[in-house]
């Protein structure tokens, strides 16, 4: 750029006038439109490989894996001889550039920047060629299995196979579901960062075709150098994508190779293990073999464990007496100085007690290790004997009970595992720790053999682990196959079968239902002179027994109160009223007896009711005291008889007979026959009006009036005959006519008569016919009943005319001229 700023343009030829200028600017602006429509150029050089392609790693949606050896070997060498060029390159400068330019022109972070992709990009080539050299020895192990699968006719041993050779082939069967499992684990990482690096890609692209452009357009000026290190960076990118892409993209192809073929030898083993198990059921003497075997190992387990807790009680001795020493020479020292003997007598008791303690916790970790391993054959006995018993062929109910128990196992090993594992790891820095002590400068003779002696005591500690751990990993699988075992057994079972542990299941689950507990009563008991508190449980079994007891006995003492009324009434003379009564008393007490019985029975005690009494009265003062207050009004009234069966009473203006009377309510069956439930409580909290509470006699009266001027002694004669002649009046009291009144229209007469009152017989029938004999009697004998009447009489001062009218003539004239 010409600095004086008269407009032209600076070029290698020299200066271009300015008249030439917008000319140029025109020829330039149709020639990047038509480099616009014409195809990116791909021969852009790499900063890293001058002579490299960028888009020389092949595409990954056409990538393919080699389909021979040769082809996987030229394809290994391509990708190491790109490798020996870019390691060759990378180390041309301090900086890994061929560019000395390049340490002006760009930051230190773009250069750390460019340094980590170079790292990168190694990292993506090397594994690339080291995933075409894993799969000619993957394809070569799948040739060699596929051979096998293809040529196995069967075992060459005869049946039955021990069962070593059965779990050998289980754990062939684990190994491979493990294997798979990592592959599938390790496949998915693989996809992941596969398409990181195809999104990456494809952003890289774009930004390197426009640094491509930006630097075309910079040649010739000042930001030539910036915009082709910004150019190289971006090639340098696109390559790292493209060749992490072809990398990764290769990766998961070979895992699924090796993932097919693993699966196919998976269930090639699995065929074999099913023929095995066909013909080589469990035996008893191969049980009683591993039985014996890991008998002689408890035994072994056992001499070293009694060793060993004998070495511990040495050591915690030992330690105890050198403390006692340290306290007493720390005593006699006391709070002045120490001479130089005592301070090195000290310092060897403080390092010795040291010693003693790692020795001392060494042995008691190494006696819970011993123990942990006699458990963990405990653990291999059961799981042997538990094998031999699903050769018997249990129930499918018993075969989910013990893969219960087997999980329960193997999670229990599984924890140990844990710690034996954190253990061990914590022993190895322990180790790590004490050698670096040991090789520290400037240690005694006596320290130093004090801490070989305290890195023996970690180092035999971490074996006795390391034996642990392989005793568990054996009870582990051992667990394994049985659990699988019990699982391949449970496939198998038939439909009757599967219905049989339906059944099963249901069963045991209404047997749970029946033994749940619903309550704890706490039962005193004198034992030898001493108050016992024996807890006792009431359960849903015990309260559906007792309560079906009291169901029966109920319906019994319902039957047992017809032949006692009976007895009552025809054996001792009583009423129905007494004998209602005594019977509801009856059913009372039995019923009262029949509950208790009940309870007895099935051995609830009676204290429970301590906690349902409570229950109880918190019922009555929310809301129970009305049937409370009725139940004891009704047993009021059956002992003091105020009302009894077959009263007729009057209560609340309703009038009836009582029909029954119930612990809560009472049965009125009124005169019109309709039947009430009257509360006990309202006899006694009411008046009541009890006809036949004392005595079942009542006075009645019928009232008639005859005319003035009747012989009154006939119409007494006449009233005391009618009385006389009905049976149901009583002679005594005798009955009584009297002369009420001389009213207006009549002479009043009133006869009164006494009447048993009866629930069978209806007194207003009996009355009403006594009515109908008195007017027959009347009639008679001329006597007249007679009606209200008046005698007007008109005080006129003039005569009233009278005249007679034709009756007919006057209805004729009528119907001619109604009104």
């Amino acid at each position: 750029m010409n600095p004086s700023g008269n407009g032209s343009v600076l070029t290698a030829a020299g200066c271009i006038p300015r008249p030439r200028v917008r000319y140029l600017c025109l020829s330039c602006t149709l020639l990047f439109s038509l480099l616009l429509c014409l195809p990116q150029a791909a021969g852009a050089q790499n900063p890293i490989l001058p002579e490299t392609k960028p888009s020389a790693a092949p595409a990954p949606q056409t990538l393919s894996l080699p389909a021979d050896d040769a082809a996987i070997d030229k394809a290994i060498e391509q990708l190491e001889e790109r490798l020996k060029k870019i390691r060759a390159l990378e180390g041309t400068s301090a900086e890994g550039s061929p560019d000395k330019n390049a340490l002006q022109i760009a930051s230190p972070d773009e250069l750390r920047k460019r340094r980590h992709m170079v790292s990168e990009l190694i990292v993506a080539l090397d594994a690339h060629a080291e995933a075409l050299r894993d799969i000619k020895n993957i394809r070569k192990v799948n040739r060699q299995r596929s051979a096998e699968i293809r040529s196995w006719e069967g075992f060459a041993e005869k049946p039955p196979y021990p069962v070593v050779f059965l779990d050998s082939l289980r754990d062939a069967v684990a190994e491979q579901k493990n294997d798979i499992q990592t592959l599938q684990m390790r496949l998915s990482i693989i996809t992941g960062e596969l398409n990181k690096y195809i999104r990456a890609l494809n952003d890289s692209r774009p930004k390197m075709r426009l640094q491509e452009e930006a630097f075309e357009k910079s040649i010739g000026s000042v930001k030539e150098g910036r915009q082709r290190w910004l150019r190289d960076m971006a090639r340098l990118q696109n390559e790292l994508n493209e060749t992490a892409v072809a990398s990764f993209e290769t990766r998961r192809l070979v895992a699924e190779e090796t993932l097919a073929g693993k699966k196919e030898y998976l269930q090639f083993l699995e065929q074999k293990l099913r023929a095995a198990e066909q013909v080589s059921p469990l035996s008893a003497a191969d049980v009683g073999q591993k039985l014996q075997a890991l008998d002689s190992q408890r035994r072994q387990i056992a001499g070293e464990l009694a060793r060993i807790i004998k070495k511990e009680e040495e050591a915690k001795k030992s330690l105890q007496q050198t403390r006692e020493k340290l306290e007493a020479l720390q005593s006699r020292v006391g709070s002045g100085a120490a001479s130089p003997f005592q301070q090195n007598e000290l310092k060897q008791l403080q390092t010795l007690v040291e010693l003693q303690t790692v020795l001392a916790d060494g042995s008691r970790e190494q006696v819970e290790v011993m123990k942990g391993r006699v458990q963990l054959i405990d653990y291999a006995e059961t799981l042997w004997e538990d094998r031999l018993w699903l050769a018997r062929n249990p129930s499918l109910e018993e075969i989910r009970a013990k893969s219960e128990e087997v999980r329960t196992i193997l999670d229990n090993l599984q924890l140990w595992k844990t710690v034996v594992q954190s253990r061990m790891l914590a022993l190895v820095g322990l180790i790590q720790s004490q050698r670096a002590r040991i090789d520290a400068p400037g240690v005694t003779a006596e320290i130093l053999r004090h801490e070989k002696l305290v890195l023996r005591t970690y180092e035999d500690r971490h074996i006795l682990l390391q034996k642990a751990a392989e005793e568990l990993a054996g009870v582990v699988r051992l667990a394994g196959h049985f659990s699988e075992e019990l699982a391949e057994r449970r496939d198998r079972t038939s439909l009757q079968g599967r219905l049989r542990d339906a059944a099963s299941i249901a069963y045991g689950f209404i047997k749970k239902l029946w033994l749940t507990e619903l309550y704890v009563a706490e039962e005193t008991v004198v034992v030898e002179g001493a108050r016992v508190v024996k807890p006792v449980t009431v359960t849903v079994a015990k309260a559906v027994q007792a309560l079906a007891i009291l169901v029966v006995g109920v319906w019994i003492s319902r039957k047992l109160m017809r032949p006692l009324r009976w007895l009552v009434v025809h054996k001792f003379k009583q009423n129905n009223s007494i004998a209602a009564q005594i019977g509801t008393v009856a059913f009372l007490i039995l019923f009262i007896a029949v509950f208790v019985f009940s309870l007895v029975s099935v051995n609830i005690p009676l204290a429970v009711f301590a906690f349902l009494g409570g229950a109880l009265a918190i019922g009555i003062g929310f809301g129970a005291q009305n049937l409370i207050n009725n139940f004891i009004s009704g047993i009021i009234l059956l002992f003091d008889r105020s009302i009894s069966v077959g009263d007729l009473i009057e209560v609340d203006g309703q009038g009836g007979k009582v029909t029954a009377i119930g612990m809560r309510s009472s049965l009125v069956q009124r005169f019109d026959g309709v039947e009430m439930l009257v509360p006990n409580s309202q006899f006694l909290q009411q008046k009541v009006i009890n006809w036949t509470h004392s005595e079942r006699q009542m006075r009645y009266s019928i009232a008639i009036g005859v005319a003035y001027g009747s012989p009154v002694r006939k119409v007494k004669e006449l009233l005391t005959q009618v009385i006389e002649e009905q049976e149901a009046v009583l002679k005594t009291p005798h009955p009584l006519v009297v002369l009420d009144d001389f009213a207006d229209n009549c002479i009043h007469f009133t006869a009164y008569f006494w009447l048993e009152l009866d629930s069978i017989r209806d007194n207003r029938i009996l009355m009403s016919e006594m009515r109908f004999r008195i007017i027959e009697l009347f009639d008679e004998h001329g006597i007249v009943i007679p009606f209200p009447q008046r005698d007007v009489h008109l005080d006129a001062p003039v005569p009233i005319p009278v005249r007679v009218v034709d009756t007919e003539a006057d209805q004729k004239g009528s119907r001619r001229h109604p009104i």
